[in-house]
């Protein structure tokens, strides 16, 4: 008998760039399916479930293939896909999460991009998993069976529609995702571990200078629409990682609680990731978070064995706030985040 499962699921598409959906099923060939909620239109932040849809779970075992046709609204085209899940990568992600927080429920996101990108992810309270990046294909559909409470509606007014719900995004960011390689290189993975140097000159004891750190949490979001908030250790060793979003950072000194968080600019950092990676994304790397809070420095830089020194990170590149016991220590002179950004 086929285990059966809570599950969820919930559209989602880059920011500035809304989707539509004709249809999503995800499910199993020979069982029951579960048809996503339509939203008018499904947006963003990538990956992100921004309207609640993934409290409607419905009991069906786990999903071997995803079957979904949908409407870019900026290209004002459909695509279609239909294509097998890795179920033995599903079960594996969800054993492993249940074992660190004991979350039963399975709640995926389907994101919707131009040039028929297609992305599901596992979602969970504090880590998400991508499943797979997939590749639809172009067709037409006539807008009787998109809309068929409104069949007469032109396509370009229901695109232009959709696009102005978007319009908080600046054009000249949505001209630079207008590609496809942008959306390739979104997704891109690579092997990095963050290690956290604290620095300063407090004591005159080296040891007891290190011993007065204590380091509570290391937290991370990423541009390809996952994120890491288990605080279980894993994020200080090297693993496969998309190119960082934003991270947060804990830590004790002496009788003092700090914490910190870093937005980087995404265009930037992408940029910075790949030519410091290359042809080769699997190159181990410390991602070097150097932190002297007592005179208010802190320094971002990239290493791999190889190099003879750390190749610094710009302060151009990201923005960063920091507290000392709950209050404001420190703020990075570009810094522009709405208030409450840092809590996430």
């Amino acid at each position: 008998m086929i285990n059966r499962y809570d599950i969820s699921v919930a559209g989602n598409a880059p920011t500035g760039l809304p989707a539509d959906i004709a249809f999503l099923l995800l499910g199993r060939r020979s069982e029951e399916q579960i048809c996503a909620i339509r939203k008018f239109p499904f947006i963003g932040p990538w990956g992100c479930n921004g309207r609640n849809d993934l409290h409607f779970t419905e009991q069906i075992p786990l999903p071997d293939y995803l079957d979904t046709v949908y409407l870019s609204a900026i290209e004002k085209k459909f695509y279609s896909l239909e294509t097998a899940l890795d179920v033995n990568l599903i079960k594996t992600y969800r054993d492993k999460y249940m074992s660190l927080d004991g979350e039963q429920k399975l709640s995926f996101i389907v994101g919707f991009a131009p040039y028929g990108i297609v992305v599901l992810w596992l979602y969970y309270p504090k880590k998400q998993y991508i499943i797979g990046v997939y590749q639809g294909e172009e067709i037409e559909v006539d807008m009787e069976d998109f809309l068929p409470n409104n069949p007469n509606i032109l396509l370009d007014k229901i695109c232009d529609h959709y696009v102005k719900t978007e319009e908080r995004v600046n054009s000249e960011v949505i001209k630079s995702m207008l590609n496809e390689n942008f959306f390739q290189k979104l997704m891109h993975q690579f092997s990095y571990r963050y290690a956290i140097e604290f620095v300063g000159n407090d004591s005159k004891d080296y040891q007891d200078f290190i011993n007065k750190y204590e380091l509570k949490s290391i937290t991370d979001s990423l541009i390809d629409g996952t994120f890491n908030k288990l605080n279980d250790g894993s994020l200080l060793h090297y693993h496969k990682g998309g190119v960082v979003q934003k991270n947060s950072i804990e830590w004790i000194h002496g009788k003092n609680q700090y914490s910190c968080c870093f937005f980087f600019n995404e265009l930037q950092i992408q940029s910075i990731f790949e030519r410091f990676y290359g042809a080769h994304p699997e190159t181990k790397t410390d991602f070097i978070i150097r932190i002297d809070a007592e005179n208010k420095k802190y320094e971002l830089s990239l290493f791999r064995q190889g190099l003879k020194e750390p190749v610094r990170i710009p302060e151009s590149a990201y923005q960063l706030i920091v507290f000392k016991n709950k209050f404001e220590d420190y703020r990075s002179d570009n810094y522009n985040q709405p208030r409450g950004a840092w809590i996430w």
